[in-house]
């Protein structure tokens, strides 16, 4: 057995190294020098070698499915119906179970989150666990029901009683926090974040361990509610996306074509992610769409109609359940339809540009804040951070009804509010926004949009539950219906202008302009300018407020913030979370990197099997221990001087071996890898040998060490693949795992000065691990 070593010369165990050279690279087929010049300011190599993500096999996985398969609809009879029946069903049991779970989440974190935030303020006296809402529903303004603290403690004068509800309100929303950070601290760390990164990271072909488990689940709920409740500048429908991912991966566990099959279980996780989607808007179209666009790498045909499923289920929960006072699934809904008019296309698109610009700030901001002052300076204070954060929020957002108010309310309001003499649903302090004479309101609420931004910056990535969507589509329709109260207010006052004429020959007059649709055009380019994302984006905005006729401007808007966002950075914000934890993601988009494969594969921990002379004592003693660390499994060679790769075994496969034979082997059974004729039981003992050749994968993936690495980046994504042999004139030279293709790929695309695995890969070496066979080494010269 060979093992080959890399990472530093210091790691190599010199006693084992012999001095025979095997094979001399050419003078034109001389290793190019992998590192860069260093930049100005040069950053740390990022490694992507987290021991707790392992990769998945793709094509082992679906090689097995489809063996499964095969040998169950070979069977016959009503025994073999019955099989193939149950067998066929799993996929929509399951999906089905996923559907019903993340309704039923979704409405606990909807009324729960809604009662949390209305206990900051106020009780109900009739009914504790009711909203302020659902206790008045039926009284209206002046609701005996709903009490104030201060009312409750007998403060009336309008000073006490503000200043002791100021008090309560910043009390209650700490208490809150902390609750739910407390929790993800000591039950499940992964249910911090929104989890998106997490999921893309997973749904790409990795396993994250205890990121989906049940652990994380019920804090992601509980913390959720929490942490929304408690006014902070978060929101809570990225994080169902999560919760619906652990939904589909504990779901999964009950099924046996899912529980023992990564590959197939990523199409349960796909269905998850658009059931949490879906039920956190009301949008399931919305959600499959979001599913494929911008969280899933591998969509078949079956699994996009399994996804739609599975939305429609968690949508149909949802409207059983009923969690929201309006009855409606989705949470924004308008009941105007004033026709868009040409004119207006300017100020879209203006919406788009403003969109796109703040969007790339606020990514460019909420990373240099996480990386350059959580990192260093609140790693170890989690609870205390979130203590200041809430503390700040509270203290600044009360005295402003705009940002006092949640959110989603905020949002409602703002959708609805059409500033036309019919049709408008919104409230009071909303209506006064359409005074164009009184400017303090506007003010108020521009410095609402100021307030949010700067907290939202500085409060995702906070250890504790908290999504991005809300928040940003709140900033969106702030600064859209700043823009549609400046439109119409022009439009009023040069109305004669040819610019405008669209409104007088329509005869609309003063109702001509809506800001209510800036208002929702403004949400989704703030939406996109962040998160990059477009069709989904468009359909689930549609679904969302029913408004069909702006479907066309929205989607234009869309597009504009995507294009203005992508000239600051490409990559989104969840993209750069994902590279700033070192998650190992093949991204989507096309890369431009120099280099080959010999530049990319890693020799480190790959050890290789001879075809002949291993024994089982070997294999248990070195590969097996628990303190050996492998790539995976080991490629299996014919001899050391030809190096000729036979085939590629698990290390999986050899426990497998070792368990179904361990009545017949010891320690001094050689292994062999061709087929033994059928020997009797004495004949066997007598020559103590074991066949492995049903256990061994006779056509692992191989490439040529000259192969470019961009090809090689599109064969894993496109295939699947967990790993690939480099060979060298049909010589075994090294491996390539997909965190050595992610490695490469941003070590090289940000111009980073890369720390090769090797300070000389002139002297990589294959090291015989069988004691008495002679060593040997590989050379690279020029």
């Amino acid at each position: 057995m060979r093992s080959v070593f890399s990472e530093d010369d210091s790691n190599i165990n010199t006693s084992l190294l012999g001095d025979k050279s095997i094979t001399n690279y050419s003078e034109s087929e001389t290793i190019p020098n992998v590192s860069t010049s260093p930049t100005t300011n040069p950053i740390a190599t990022k490694k992507f070698d987290n021991e707790g993500i392992t990769t998945i096999d793709w094509r082992s996985d679906h090689k097995k499915e489809k063996s499964i398969r095969a040998k169950i609809y070979k069977e016959k009879g009503i025994k073999g119906l019955i099989k193939q029946g149950l067998y066929a069903s799993q996929g929509w049991t399951v999906t089905f179970v996923v559907g019903v779970t993340v309704g039923i989440f979704a409405s606990i974190v909807d009324i729960g989150s809604e009662w949390i935030s209305g206990l900051k303020q106020g009780v109900c006296l009739h009914w504790f666990w009711a909203t302020q809402k659902r206790c008045c529903i039926d009284v209206g303004e002046n609701c005996p029901y709903w009490k104030t603290w201060s009312e409750l403690v007998g403060i009336y004068d309008e000073t006490g009683s503000y200043i002791f509800n100021y008090f309560a309100y910043t009390l209650a929303a700490v208490i809150f926090a902390v609750i739910s950070a407390w929790f993800v601290k000591v039950l499940a760390p992964w249910a911090a974040g929104s989890g998106l990164p997490e999921v893309k990271t997973i749904l790409g072909g990795f396993v994250i361990k205890g990121c989906l488990g049940i652990w994380t689940l019920l804090v992601k709920v509980i913390g959720l509610v929490l942490s929304v409740g408690s006014g902070l500048t978060l929101g809570k429908e990225g994080p169902m996306v999560h919760v619906g991912c652990c939904c589909g991966n504990i779901a999964s566990r009950l099924f046996p074509k899912y529980r023992l099959n990564e590959a197939k279980k990523r199409e349960v996780l796909s269905a998850s992610c658009a059931a949490g989607v879906t039920c956190a808007f009301g949008t399931p179209a919305g959600g499959t769409l979001f599913s494929l666009e911008e969280t899933s790498s591998y969509f078949p045909p079956k699994t996009l109609f399994r996804t739609f499923f599975t939305a429609i289920i968690g949508a149909l929960t949802l409207q059983v359940l009923n969690p929201r006072i309006t009855g409606k699934i989705v949470l924004y809904s308008i009941n105007y339809h004033v026709n868009w008019k040409w004119f207006e296309l300017l100020p879209f698109l203006f919406l788009g540009v403003i969109g796109g610009l703040f969007g790339a700030l606020f990514t460019k901001l909420n990373i240099w804040f996480i990386v350059n002052v959580r990192k260093k300076y609140l790693k170890n204070w989690g609870i205390t951070e979130v203590i200041f954060t809430t503390i700040i929020t509270s203290l600044i957002c009360f005295w402003n009804e705009y940002t006092r108010m949640s959110m989603t309310d905020l949002i409602a309001n703002l959708f609805g509010n059409t500033c036309t003499s019919t049709d408008n649903n919104a409230e009071e302090e909303f209506q006064i926004l359409c005074d164009l004479n009184n400017s303090w309101p506007i003010a108020k609420l521009f410095l609402a949009f100021l307030l949010r931004f700067l907290l939202m910056t500085i409060t995702i990535g906070m250890k504790l539950p908290a999504g991005m969507y809300v928040p940003s589509l709140c900033l969106g329709a702030v600064y859209g219906h700043i823009t549609g109260t400046v439109m119409k207010y022009i439009q009023e006052n040069y109305s004669d202008n040819l610019f405008f004429q669209e409104c007088t020959v329509g005869g609309e007059g003063g109702d001509c302009v809506v800001p209510g649709i800036y208002a929702l055009i403004g949400a989704a380019t703030m939406l996109a300018g962040m998160c990059r994302i477009t069709v989904s984006l468009a359909v689930i905005m549609f679904e969302l407020t029913g408004g069909l006729e702006y479907l066309v401007p929205i989607m234009l808007a869309i597009v504009v913030a995507k294009w203005v966002g992508d000239a600051f950075n490409k990559e989104n914000i969840y993209e750069l979370l994902i590279e700033m934890n070192e998650y190992p993601y093949l991204q989507s988009e096309e890369i431009d990197n120099e280099g080959t494969a010999k530049t990319i594969m890693t020799t480190n921990e790959l050890k290789v099997i001879f075809a002949e002379g291993v024994t089982m004592g070997d294999i248990k003693g070195d590969l097996l221990d628990e303190n050996c660390k492998v790539l995976y499994g080991f490629p299996v060679v014919d001899n050391p001087t030809n190096r000729c790769v036979l085939g590629y075994v698990t290390r999986n496969a050899l426990l497998e071996a070792i368990k179904l034979n361990e009545t017949r082997i010891n320690d001094q059974t050689e292994i062999t890898f061709e087929k033994i004729f059928p020997l009797s039981k004495r004949q066997q003992n007598v020559i103590n040998k074991i066949d492995l050749s049903s256990f061994l994968d006779e056509i692992p993936i191989q490439i040529p060490s000259q192969m470019p690495g961009d090809r090689i980046y599109d064969m894993f994504r496109a295939m699947g693949i967990r790993y690939c042999l480099v060979l060298h004139n049909s010589k075994l030279v090294g491996i390539i795992t997909k965190k050595d293709l992610v490695r490469w790929y941003h070590n090289g695309n940000h111009s980073i000065e890369l720390v090769t695995k090797s300070e000389n890969l002139n002297n990589q070496t294959i090291v015989d691990m069988n004691q008495g066979k002679e060593s040997t080494t590989l050379t690279f010269d020029k």
